[in-house]
């Protein structure tokens, strides 16, 4: 199997997944203002009432490219980020329908590879 990745003495390919997304949850503040706003001059007004924030985490789409899988470490090759993890490395994993979670030490963000169900 051609390896789209410079391997490593006695590094084999254990899988290629190709088009996968690769999302990360972010953190999104939505909030509502309320109360009345006192026009003082023409281009002058002073609000009297409070902003409430709401936030909360959603998956959002970071990059989309090749998943590689080696016997000792993956690798993610995309459009906007390159990266690649010894499986070591791997604290758990979470599989899904679709997709895997994927929580690494050193990092505090989990990745999530999704589209593998081709």
């Amino acid at each position: 199997m051609e390896s789209p990745v410079a391997l490593k003495r006695g590094e084999l390919v254990s899988g290629l997944c190709r088009d996968v997304t690769v999302r990360e949850p972010r953190r999104v503040t939505q909030g509502v203002y309320g109360g009345p706003r006192m026009r003082l001059a023409k281009n002058l007004s002073f609000n009297l009432g409070a902003f409430r924030a709401a936030p909360h985490e959603e998956l959002h789409d970071v990059d989309r490219g090749t998943l590689v899988l080696t016997y000792k470490r993956y690798a993610f090759i995309g459009e906007k980020r390159t990266g690649s993890a010894y499986l070591s490395q791997i604290v758990s994993i979470e599989p899904y329908r679709d997709a895997v979670a994927v929580h690494r030490a050193n990092k505090q963000r989990l990745e999530m590879c999704c589209n593998l169900d081709r």
